[in-house]
């Protein structure tokens, strides 16, 4: 019996289809149970910080290094050096030093660079983990909203399902139907919308924190942030333990050193040298008494060289450019430091704000939205209103509860952008 292509063809796509949808739905998902757990997970796996770690290990290679004498050098003659003989032999050794204050600036500098290369973990290390934070409170947010809306989701339905038994009975009009029909369907638009979002803030914690598996958390309702520091010093806090400002202090030190590098470079070099050579032929005793040398009797001396700058100019030319390195580096710390304050100071403003519309919300809307949403409930299912004043009650009731759950995130976050100006640890 001979297959039919065509149907072959169709089952292949069919099961090709089928096979596709089936590994994307079994995405492997890794939960985490805590906000330090995902940190420490990113400080290990984050590309990121795998490259600081080892920029830093290179600083500290490098380290050895400031101590940078050159090679000695080895000389050997041979042939009519010294006499009319042509088989006298000169041996000579030579070492070069630079001038000691020198190699101590270097290792200064080379101490400034590893300073400074910590520094830039740090940096990096602290935009992680606000990263980390947000994208966290973030989807906590989003799950609670998903709560609510799935709650909001149960009521339309059996608003819904009553709608079209009404209709179906008689005791309603198209448009009661209708009205129910429209409000589910948005409601179901929302979870997908949502449902959408929080799993992209999932893929964002996945590459975080560079992991094989999809990231999700798991959490109860949306709460209010714990804050690093007590209300008392909220008003005091500064920048002045941001790593970002710690850093670009160091680049001035590192520009300071470089620019003493380059000045100790004018002094002075130093060459030490061994001379051991013959004098095949006649000559004298010390005595003064004649006599003959030969490739056995051998003469030695010591050498020492001053090496002295005569051409100024490469040399100032260095040292100019070092010390505007250094102003450069001292306008970025001033406008890092002025960035920095302005950002602390709308994050501080904005954090009373929302304190203050957590405070209302959690007073007066919430209650008034529990209310609300029982008595639309018992009002409409015991006929004292309206499908229109009950749809108006639910909608009140959902716009409250999800508009609490944004002032909630909005603080955490703005606690979060606080955290990173100034104390994150």
């Amino acid at each position: 019996m001979k297959l039919n292509k065509t149907a072959v063809l169709v089952c292949i796509g069919l099961f090709g289809s089928m096979y596709s949808i089936k590994a994307q739905n079994n995405t492997e998902i890794k939960i985490y149970q805590d906000l330090d757990t995902i940190i420490e997970t990113a400080f290990k796996n984050n590309p990121n910080i795998k490259v600081s770690k080892l920029q830093t290990e290179q600083e500290r290679a490098l380290k050895s290094a400031s101590w940078d004498i050159p090679k000695t050098e080895f000389g050997l003659e041979y042939g009519q050096t010294n006499s009319i003989v042509d088989n006298d032999t000169r041996f000579n050794a030579s070492q070069t030093f630079a001038f000691p204050i020198l190699y101590s600036n270097q290792n200064k500098l080379s101490k400034a660079k590893i300073e400074a290369s910590v520094l830039n973990q740090e940096v990096i290390k602290n935009e992680l983990i606000t990263q980390i934070k947000s994208a966290y409170y973030q989807l906590w947010y989003l799950k609670s909203k998903q709560n609510v809306l799935q709650q909001q989701d149960s009521i339309y339905e059996r608003f819904q399902y009553a709608a079209n038994l009404r209709f179906k009975t008689g005791e309603s009009n198209a448009l009661e139907q209708a009205t129910a029909n429209a409000e589910f369907a948005d409601i179901q638009i929302a979870l997908k919308d949502n449902t959408s979002i929080i799993r992209a803030y999932q893929l964002q914690l996945q590459h975080l924190i560079n992991s094989e598996s999809l990231v999700d958390i798991n959490v109860g309702t949306l709460e209010v942030k714990t804050s690093l520091f007590s209300n008392g010093s909220i008003d005091t806090l500064g920048v002045s333990k941001n790593p970002l400002v710690l850093f670009y202090k160091a680049k001035i030190e590192v520009a300071d050193k470089e620019r003493s590098v380059e000045s100790a470079r004018m002094l002075p070099d130093f060459t030490l040298g061994y001379i051991n050579q013959s004098f095949i032929g006649n000559g004298e005793a010390v005595n003064g008494t004649p006599t003959v040398f030969d490739s056995g009797d051998r003469f030695t001396g010591v050498q020492l060289g001053l090496t002295i700058p005569i051409f100024f100019k490469s040399h100032s030319a260095k040292i100019k450019a070092a010390k505007i390195h250094k102003l450069e580096n001292e306008s970025q710390l001033e406008l890092v430091k002025n960035y920095t304050q302005s950002q602390l100071l709308t994050a501080l403003a904005s954090l009373k704000k929302d304190q203050q519309n957590l405070e209302f919300y959690r007073l007066n809307a919430i209650p008034q939205a529990e209310l609300l949403l029982k008595n639309s409930q018992r009002g409409f299912q015991e006929g004292e209103i309206e499908y229109i004043e009950y749809i108006q009650g639910l909608n009140r009731a959902l716009n409250i509860q999800t508009k609490y759950l944004a002032f909630v995130n909005q603080y955490n976050q703005t606690l979060i952008k606080i955290e990173q100006l100034t104390i994150n640890n």
